[in-house]
């Protein structure tokens, strides 16, 4: 799946999807919360891997209005609910300067088994390097990600494993 961030204005840009069947869906979104948002549900559920995430949800046909019902909370287990649970917390440390060990930290507050530093670190490069790739992307220019379809993942280093 093709995953395009076109910027319309300094406050909002186009988010759409091209499956790997040739459907399209779009909405144009306020870039302010919803840009990171979006990114780092992208940089997480590419380095965890979740295959259940919004990506892969997306990718497997589920429609964007219904992944964003906020009348229907996420069943407790799922992977969606795995990821929304580590992009909420990390959409705000990523917004400034971002340290895995405090990041964990902060998890440790909440969680038994918070993420590894390792995995913040990947999570942390693989964010920087999409959001710079946007912040360079001029008005009108789009951004395209890939989803790796399958269990094919893409690594930080741009290898597949």
């Amino acid at each position: 799946m093709r995953i395009l961030f076109t910027r319309l204005s300094p406050d909002q840009h186009r988010f759409a999807i091209v499956r790997s069947d040739g459907s399209t869906e779009s909405a144009e979104l306020e870039t302010r919360s919803l840009l990171v948002h979006d990114l780092v549900h992208y940089a997480v559920e590419i380095e965890v891997p979740f295959r259940e995430g919004f990506y892969g949800l997306l990718a497997k046909g589920t429609r964007l209005s219904e992944l964003n019902d906020k009348t229907k909370p996420w069943p407790t287990g799922t992977e969606i609910a795995a990821a929304e649970g580590l992009v909420g917390p990390l959409q705000s440390m990523l917004k400034g300067e971002f340290d895995p060990i405090a990041a964990r930290s902060q998890f440790e507050m909440f969680s038994t088994e918070p993420p590894p530093i390792e995995l913040l670190a990947r999570i942390g490069q693989r964010f920087r390097a999409v959001r710079g790739k946007y912040a360079s992307t001029r008005f009108g220019e789009t951004l395209e990600l890939e989803w790796p379809e399958g269990q094919t993942v893409v690594g930080v280093d741009n290898r597949r494993v």
